[in-house]
């Protein structure tokens, strides 16, 4: 709609449609009204020119209200599409838009589909957008974590922590996509799994499929969804004869028992552990807090 409207204003003299449209969403915007506010949002994201900070710290105050006192899933998902759309127009340094990635960490983290779908969707432009300012002039871990607070409450709820391993914190979150029926989410995990490795395999300076210790869980998660990984990740040979040899020597284990073990591990499933509980809104209504906190170094 957008293109059809800009090109009737090529023919139409005098017309001034796109602004009007872009005037009325920002008033409605930002005005509390559960019907029109978070269409509103979205379309702002989508048909805006200009962006500025005082943009970001609106929808940051609006997504912080969507939270408090009863969580609106709805507005919060506008905010999070608003700002995925307006990152790629705001002139800001990369240090501020390396922020944008944990504000969809926290996105994922939360047990909400399309709360998940949004954050990815945030995650993946801001990769994005962060190669193309030339940001990843380090090592992409070194520069994602640099903004990223010790402590954070929503690292302590899901008892994951990327300080002692990002790569593998990153993919945790990528896989938890997979569990969505969404053909959407999960081609965009299999691409941010495709393109953290090449950004791995660019500042190293190497293959992408090479395993190392950063391409590593990448790799793992490609494998059954990635016919390249599988192709150059190929399976060792089996061994010689003299080493068959050898390994007939050693104890047999008797059918019985394993069978025995299969059944009572099949009688007795795993069971989840009640203490690690999906991440509840108010700790992600701090995470919005500590990105307000970090717009007053810009």
């Amino acid at each position: 709609m957008l293109e059809v409207m800009e090109a009737c204003m090529k023919d139409i003299r005098g017309s001034d449609w796109l602004n009007e449209w872009l005037d009325l969403s920002h008033k409605f915007a930002f005005q509390y009204n559960p019907s029109l506010q978070p269409r509103a949002l979205v379309v702002l994201g989508c048909i805006a020119k200009h962006g500025s900070l005082r943009h970001v710290k609106q929808i940051l105050g609006i997504m912080e209200r969507s939270l408090e006192p009863q969580p609106d899933p709805v507005l919060l998902e506008a905010s999070v599409l608003c700002l995925t759309r307006m990152q790629l127009i705001i002139n800001a340094k990369p240090e501020f838009h390396v922020n944008f990635f944990w504000l969809g960490i926290a996105m994922m983290q939360l047990n909400e589909k399309n709360l998940y779908a949004a954050g990815i969707l945030l995650v993946e432009q801001n990769l994005h957008n962060l190669d193309e300012l030339d940001a990843f002039v380090q090592q992409p871990s070194i520069i994602l974590m640099n903004c990223k607070v010790d402590r954070h409450p929503l690292d302590t709820t899901v008892n994951v922590c990327f300080k002692s391993d990002f790569h593998f914190a990153f993919v945790t979150y990528l896989l938890k996509g997979f569990r969505h029926n969404d053909s959407t989410v999960v081609s965009r995990v299999v691409r941010i799994l495709d393109f953290s490795l090449e950004l791995i395999s660019r500042h190293r300076g190497c293959n992408k499929y090479d395993v190392n210790l950063d391409s590593l869980p990448y790799i793992a998660a490609l494998l059954p969804v990635c016919a390249d990984a599988r192709r150059y990740c190929v399976p060792r040979r089996k061994p010689d004869s003299s080493n068959i040899s050898a390994s007939s020597s050693k104890p047999i284990v008797d059918q019985t028992t394993v069978d025995e073990s299969a059944n009572i591990s099949d009688e007795n499933p795993p069971t989840r552990d009640p203490t690690l509980q999906e991440p509840p809104y108010y700790i992600y209504g701090k995470t919005v807090f500590i990105f307000q906190c970090s717009l007053k170094n810009f």
